[in-house]
């Protein structure tokens, strides 16, 4: 395990609002300055969604990072994506290289099964990715409200 994926696992206080789109196979849009604001993933009554998590053909890309309660700069023109598939299958991207593997949802987190990365090296790119997928590894919680 590298330095910065072991850095990357450490970081399970982030959070993350991903915004839905209805594009199966979509790709991450250039994000604009690459800074994210803070927000929380909260239903309009201020509390988590307790809705079933229907995560199946949906795909979600960042809209907002945060990490300890400030918020998280991404590399510019990069965007955090987490796409959910058929059989329980799940892949995200954070900007190049790509997670692959399976998920279930218990006690509303999330939890990768069988995963794998592929091993591009963009250097610029490294240390978010590690970041990402650490926290993906990390079973965080998760909560739907609406198409975040």
């Amino acid at each position: 395990m590298t330095s910065s994926f072991a850095r990357g696992l450490a970081c399970a206080t982030s959070i993350l609002v991903l915004a839905c789109t209805n594009q199966p196979d979509a790709q991450p849009p250039p994000s604009g300055d690459g800074k994210p604001v803070a927000a929380e993933g909260k239903s309009a009554a201020n509390e988590p969604s307790k809705q079933p998590l229907a995560l199946e053909g949906r795909v979600f890309l960042s809209q907002r990072v945060t990490e300890g309660g400030a918020p998280r700069a991404l590399v510019p023109d990069t965007q955090l994506s987490l796409s959910f598939h058929e059989d329980a299958r799940i892949s995200a991207s954070a900007g190049c290289n790509s997670l692959h593997g399976g998920y279930a949802t218990t006690g509303g987190k999330l939890a990768l099964t069988d995963s794998s990365i592929t091993e591009m090296a963009c250097m610029d790119r490294l240390d978010q990715e590690a970041w990402y997928m650490g926290f993906l590894g990390s079973s965080p919680a998760i909560t739907i409200d609406g198409d975040k």
